[in-house]
C-alpha cells in the first residue's frame, strides 16, 4: 500500500526541494534531484497549452540572411538547464546567432531557439511566471515524485560508497 501524500500547495513544495538540498552534499547530487523536477516540468510545459503555436511560418529579417521560423518552434525550444550554483531551471534555449546555417529554425530541437519567448510575454520574468510557474503548480505531485525516487539513488549511491 503507497502511503505518498502529494504536496498541497507550491510553498510545501519549495519546502521539500529546501530539505532535500540540505539532506544532498555535493553540487552534483543537487543538481541531479533538482533536474529530474525540471524534467518533469520540461515535458508539461512541451505537452501543455501554455501558449499558442503559430499558425503560419515567420521570417526574420537578420544581418546574417533571412531566418524562417517553423510553427511549434518555441515549444521545441524549451529545455531544463543545470546552473552553475547547483540549480536548475526551465526555459527556451536560445542561438546565439540567427542566420547564415540556421536559415530555418525549428525544423528540429537542436535548431529551436527562444529567443523571442521574452518579447511575447513581456518579459523573462512574466515568461517564469505564466508559463514555467503554472507547469510547476500543476504537476506538484509529479515533480515531488521524481524528485524523490533521484534522492533515493543518490542515497544507494552513498550507501555503497561508503558501506552503510
Amino acid at each position: 500500500m503507497n502511503l505518498y501524500i502529494p504536496p498541497r500547495d507550491f510553498e510545501e513544495l519549495k519546502r521539500n526541494i529546501a530539505g532535500y538540498i540540505k539532506e544532498v552534499a555535493t553540487i552534483k547530487e543537487r543538481q541531479k534531484i533538482l533536474m529530474a523536477g525540471a524534467r518533469v516540468v520540461r515535458s508539461a510545459i512541451k505537452r501543455g497549452s501554455y501558449f499558442k503555436d503559430s499558425k503560419e511560418p515567420r521570417t526574420y529579417y537578420s544581418k546574417f540572411g533571412n531566418v524562417e521560423i517553423l510553427p511549434g518552434n518555441l515549444r521545441n525550444s524549451i529545455y531544463a538547464f543545470k546552473t552553475k550554483g547547483g540549480n536548475a531551471e526551465v526555459g527556451p534555449r536560445v542561438l546565439r546567432v540567427l542566420g547564415g546555417k540556421y536559415s530555418k529554425i525549428g525544423d528540429t530541437q537542436r535548431t529551436s531557439s527562444g529567443y523571442y519567448a521574452a518579447m511575447l510575454f513581456r518579459g523573462a520574468s512574466a515568461f517564469r511566471t505564466q508559463v514555467t510557474g503554472r507547469a510547476m503548480g500543476a504537476n506538484l505531485a509529479r515533480i515531488d515524485k521524481a524528485m524523490q525516487r533521484a534522492l533515493r539513488s543518490v542515497h544507494k549511491t552513498w550507501k555503497k560508497k561508503y558501506n552503510l
